[in-house]
């Protein structure tokens, strides 16, 4: 069990000009920049993979044209590739990644998928033309129905827009229930959005507490704008960024894993398209939403989604102690006492540590310090324990 590989495993790739390989800054046509992605442990099957944007630097002046995508996925990777085609000029690009064991999909505890948005697949597809505010939905049915409203994480895994305008686009999801949503994709003012795809994730919502090892966190994306108060990303230069500190619904074990997508941007024409979002300063009850972008870009509004996730395998269990013979009648009542005050880790040692704030007991002293110190909760009521203290039994 403690070496079993974990049901979703999660990072993030950011690769540009000083990466070897890398040409999608240079050239015209179909262009491509691969790595390979080794998982940190082995699934047992090919796990499916979840990719989205989470950075772009795009140079002005050329046609914001990036995509990417996860494919050759095994046991133990995939290949992450970044794409660009026609004039597109990508001077670096960050993409986020989670993988999900097949066993959630067939247990009917996640789902994945992408929606395309282009003229081939909406009828009437506005977003190439007009002056006003406009937008594209696609209608997506779970496999299976959710016991609840899911956890959702989403972000654009493909862009293509206009250069001759700024680049206006963003992505919502919209009447989220346990059998499906809505995506919806928008731009306004006169910008000209030709194509975008999202890509998106869904777990059952049993996964918001710790449920067989693996718990969940998803929260409202955020979005920062030009008047957010301490906003610098649309003005000034140099290195740039905003934050907001997230705080989970409730703290984790342990610091867990976080993943952002880019959802959302208002970035001007004039200038090189840089935008950055991840998570930092990361720890058991909350992190920091970072956006950030650089040199002279002008970045009027930008946005992220966001999912955080920990899972931990416990450590294989005490061997039982063998059947007792049972005794004469006369001995039941002195036997049920040892049983009763006999250590529930170790099963050697009398109990006498009580754990606070809980109040149970249920171990010898030095196993209760051995819990305390790995952060495991208490085994009776699942509370988390502060500290213990040791009691004199007569």
């Amino acid at each position: 069990m403690a070496n079993a590989a974990p049901p979703i495993q999660s990072g993030k790739i950011l690769p540009g000009v000083k990466t070897v390989g890398y040409k999608l800054h240079k050239n015209e046509g179909k262009r491509f920049y691969s790595e390979s992605v080794k998982f940190h442990k082995s699934f047992p099957v090919p796990p499916k993979v979840f990719v989205s944007l989470c950075m772009e630097d795009i140079l002005t002046g050329y046609e914001h044209k990036i995509k990417v995508v996860a494919t050759n996925i095994d046991e133990e990777g995939f290949s992450l590739n970044f794409e660009t085609w026609d004039d597109g000029k990508i001077w670096s690009a960050g993409a986020t990644w989670l993988a999900v064991s097949e066993k959630l999909f067939q247990d009917k505890h996640a789902a994945m998928g992408i929606a395309q948005f282009d003229e081939d697949t909406v009828d009437d597809y506005p977003l190439n033309e007009g002056a006003d505010s406009r937008y594209a939905k696609a209608a997506i049915k779970f496999p299976a129905q959710f016991s609840g409203s899911p956890m959702m994480l989403s972000g654009f895994s493909s862009i293509d827009t206009d250069n001759r305008y700024d680049c206006r686009i963003s992505s919502t999801i919209k009447d989220l229930s346990s059998n499906g949503f809505n995506l919806q994709i928008s731009t306004w003012g006169d910008s000209r959005v030709r194509a975008a795809s999202v890509s998106w994730v869904a777990f059952d919502p049993i996964y918001n507490q710790p449920h067989e090892h693996l718990q969940i966190q998803q929260g409202d994306p955020v979005v920062k704008k030009n008047k957010t108060p301490g906003y610098t990303l649309f003005d000034k230069q140099g290195s740039r960024f905003c934050k907001e500190t997230i705080r989970f619904q409730s703290p984790f074990a342990r610091e867990p894993s976080v993943l952002t997508c880019l959802n959302h941007l208002d970035v001007f024409k004039d200038h090189d398209l840089r935008a950055a979002v991840v998570g930092d300063n990361v720890a058991a009850h909350c992190f920091d939403l970072k956006f950030s972008t650089w040199n002279d870009s002008r970045v009027w509004s930008v946005g992220s989604a966001w999912l955080a996730f920990t899972y931990h395998v416990p450590p294989p269990p005490k061997p039982q102690a063998p059947p007792q013979e049972k005794k004469e009648a006369g001995n039941n009542v002195a036997d049920d006492d040892d049983e009763t005050n006999e250590c529930k880790i170790c099963f050697s040692s009398k109990i006498n540590t009580v754990f606070i704030p809980c109040g149970h007991m249920s171990s010898c002293e030095q196993c209760a310090k051995k819990v305390t110190q790995k952060k495991f909760k208490c085994p009776i009521c699942n509370a988390d324990i502060q500290h213990v203290q040791k009691i004199f039994l007569v």
